[in-house]
Order: structure tokens, then sequence, then C-alpha cells
């Protein structure tokens, strides 16, 4: 291979690894409603495990990242953290804080929107990408409001229908009131 061809190839690896994730079109939303968190070490602001019915399932939130709760993933952490403009152990203070305000928020009922895609990550446990949703409102718009995540990560059409670009820049609109007023990790505090 010459390196003129070598260096196609790895600018083409290089666009398609940073187009944002998304998924098949094709692949249908299941509704689980009046699920209940279940406790579990491995809970977080963005991942957390669930009961509907009796089936248990580890989900992942679509649209947003919380910052890391320990310091495994160094480099993870000092990007949410820049992400946020503030240090690594502010962002760490926000992690346990995003992990507290969910199970506070899902303390009752609510309904999981899922297709199954999976989000397994570092995980050994099967884990699948989901819209939560709480009293009517998206549980990742609840968080971006509060400043405990980021936008970031895998994307979907939502269950409604409205595109996953619209629904970005309603997430950016609500993240930007965030900022403004210095909430959560945008405190800097």
């Amino acid at each position: 291979m010459t390196l003129k061809c070598l260096t196609g190839v790895l600018m083409l690896g290089l666009l398609l690894w940073s187009v944002p994730k998304t998924e098949a079109a094709d692949a249908k939303w299941r509704t689980l409603k009046d699920c209940v968190l279940v406790e579990n070490p491995s809970n977080d602001g963005d991942s957390f495990h669930i009961r509907h019915g009796r089936k248990t399932y580890f989900i992942r939130l679509y649209f947003v990242d919380a910052p890391e709760t320990d310091l495994r993933f160094p480099d993870r952490v000092k990007d949410q953290a820049e992400a946020f403009g503030t240090t690594t152990n502010v962002a760490l203070r926000y992690a346990a804080v995003a992990t507290e305000t969910v199970a506070g928020l899902l303390r009752r009922p609510f309904t999981v929107y899922t297709k199954f895609i999976d989000a397994r990550g570092s995980s050994r446990t099967p884990r699948y990408y989901a819209m939560v949703s709480v009293d009517d409102v998206f549980l990742c718009e609840q968080l971006v409001a509060q400043g405990l995540v980021r936008i970031y990560g895998y994307r979907s059409v939502l269950p409604d229908g409205t595109a996953s670009r619209d629904h970005i820049k309603h997430l950016q609109t609500i993240e930007r009131d965030a900022k403004r007023r210095k909430v959560g990790a945008w405190s800097g505090r």
C-alpha cells in the first residue's frame, strides 16, 4: 500500500471515528412504564440499574455524560472537567451530586424508552441506551439544567419522532442557561 493510500485510509478512519454516534433508524422503541431504580454501586449520573416488572436492566442515558465518580479513567475525568471549565476535583464532586440527584429524581416510578442498543462501554454487564422520563420531562434535560452533565455521547431520534439534532439544539439552549446561571459544575466550585 502506498503512503498516499495509507494516509487516505487513516483520514477516512478519523472522519468516521469523529462522527457523532447514532444508531440504525429501523430499531424500534420499547416503553417500560413504572420502572424503579435499583441500588447498585455502579450507579452514577448517566448509568444506573432499573427494574421493570421482574426484569432488571442496566441503562445509559442518551445525549449526556456525567463526570466519572472516580479516577479509574483519569483522562476521561480530565476531559470532563475541561468541558465544564473546571478542575478534576470539582468534576469528581459534581459526579457525586449527579449520582445523588438521579437517585432522588428516580425515587418514584418513571418511564424508560429504549431500543436495547448496546451501551456496554467498559462494563461487563449488558447496558442499554435509554431515554428516561420523570413527570413527562426527560432526565437528560433535568440534569443539563442543573449543570450536572455535559451534552455528549450517543444520540437517537426521540420516541416521539423528534430528530436528534433538534433535541441537541434544545439541550444546548438549556445548557446555555445553566452556564449563564453558573449552576452545578458550571459554577467552577
